[in-house]
């Protein structure tokens, strides 16, 4: 994912959970991957900040 990140640049990457991603290390991962230009976002984070109508 990581080569692909590099070569092809998505500009988003969409995850259900964290640990779907890496166990550890998550925040390094996010790091390295928005000086590339990608954005990671975490469904499960979503669901809990939206408000209900």
């Amino acid at each position: 994912m990581l080569r692909d990140c590099k070569e092809k640049s998505p500009s988003v990457i969409l995850i259900e959970y964290k640990d779907r991603l890496a166990r550890f290390g998550f925040s390094y991962i996010e790091s390295h991957l928005k000086d590339l230009g990608v954005n990671i976002y975490c469904i499960e984070h979503i669901k809990k900040t939206k408000k209900p109508n």
